[in-house]
């Protein structure tokens, strides 16, 4: 059995123009790596959509008609996240079998 840990990727990583790409692996780079030194084993990339509503003040602007183009009323957005996992210690027995407990 693992425990996951999932770590918010930065939505936007300032670089330079000269080195744009390098830059923004180097970061990502660092993440994996940072969390590799506890422990940590990299599984992969995942994305989560969330839709969010609008409080009522925006929903109400957003009906009139001239202004409603100002105001959206609600939006999706895009969390990308970092998912690492390890083995969970106090599931796993001295010869990697799971322990189970008896009355």
């Amino acid at each position: 059995m693992y425990v996951y840990r999932c770590v918010e990727i930065p939505q936007l990583i300032k670089i330079g123009q000269k080195d744009a790409h390098s830059r923004a692996v180097k970061e990502y780079e660092n993440i994996v790596n940072e969390h590799a030194k506890d422990g940590w084993e990299y599984v992969g990339v995942d994305v989560i959509e969330s839709f969010f509503q609008q409080g009522c003040f925006k929903s109400l602007m957003a009906s009139i008609p001239i202004i409603g183009a100002f105001f959206r009323t609600d939006e999706l957005y895009k969390l990308k996240m970092i998912v690492f996992r390890k083995p969970n210690l106090s599931t796993v027995g001295l010869y990697g079998q799971r322990q189970t407990t008896t009355s």
